[in-house]
């Protein structure tokens, strides 16, 4: 979404486009019908347009922590270009802490559905992170820095680290920009905030109803499988189930330990406890050792 805009002469051009959308779609929850009004209320000043669930107006949409579709009619200088974007995007605060949750720990599952999706799509897209930036006030148009870009085909660990790295240092930068300006204006309450805005699927393609049609498609696919992320209440009660299971398997650890220590004593005194038996205890602790990393490393994340 960083690349240069300018606005339509004439916004009928998206009407075309939405009804095309919602045929394919054929969601009325995703893509409701909307009269002519109702579908320029979701065209933003920077010209692009939000597709918003059913009983949602723009302002809604970009505020809530779910990621969004958006749909931009390419010009220049007022002029149609011939081609479009469409792209999938975390862009706000909240909705980047949903893109951490689908990524990591308890929704792995779910980021294994996404993955082997983007891995297999059709259409060549991009993940990108931008850095999202505004200075003045909550209303204005903000500006749009990027940071990295990545083929969707060839998503795996490394990228995702590499994102939520790089949102998270663009998240703690832009609270000591923050802190930086209000020292050096002397206003404490001074207005300024630097945001990750993480593009999960973003393309600009020639606009024609067939590659749309298609994309469309795609694009909304991904959407509906983050969009049933695990809830906060979710989480907390796998997280709780999880710390459960980790205090079982440390108790188990810590006994068996004891056992080690007793058993490897007692080889050649005792006829039942062979070098045999203590390798399997041994086995034994090794795999238990990895499921309490693993709990671990799930719970923390």
């Amino acid at each position: 979404m960083s690349m240069e805009r300018s606005k339509l002469v004439d916004k009928n051009a998206y009407l075309k486009w939405y009804d095309l959308a919602r045929e394919e779609v054929n969601d009325e929850n995703l893509i409701p019908k909307r009269s002519k009004e109702e579908i320029f209320g979701l065209i933003s000043r920077e010209n692009w347009l939000l597709f918003c669930n059913n009983n949602e107006d723009k302002e809604i949409a970009t505020q809530k922590a779910d990621p969004n579709v958006f749909f931009d009619v390419l010009s220049k200088e007022g002029n149609l270009t011939g081609m479009g974007r469409l792209g999938l995007t975390f862009n706000n605060l909240g909705a980047y802490e949903k893109f951490k949750t689908i990524m990591r720990g308890v929704n792995k599952e779910l980021k294994e559905k996404i993955t082997k999706e983007l891995l297999n799509l059709k259409y060549p897209w991009k993940m990108k992170v931008d850095r999202k930036i505004k200075q003045y006030n909550y209303a204005q148009t903000p500006e749009y820095e990027e940071e990295g870009v990545w083929d969707t085909k060839q998503i795996n660990e490394e990228i995702i680290d590499t994102i939520l790295e790089i949102a998270k240092k663009i998240r703690e930068q832009g609270i000591e920009n923050r802190e930086r300006k209000r020292d050096e204006t002397g206003n404490p309450k001074k207005f300024y905030t630097e945001t990750p805005t993480i593009n999960l699927m973003e393309a600009d393609f020639k606009l024609n109803e067939e590659e749309f049609k298609d994309r469309i498609s795609e694009i909304f696919k991904i959407l509906s499988l983050c969009l049933n992320v695990k809830t906060d209440v979710e989480v907390n009660k796998i997280i709780r189930n999880k710390s459960k299971e980790l205090a079982k398997k440390k108790e188990i650890l810590s006994r068996l330990n004891e056992e080690l220590v007793k058993d490897k004593k007692m080889v050649g005194v005792i006829s039942q406890i062979t070098e045999e038996k203590i390798t399997e205890k041994e086995e034994r602790k090794k795999s238990l050792e990895e499921e309490i990393l693993r709990l671990e490393k799930e719970i923390s994340e």
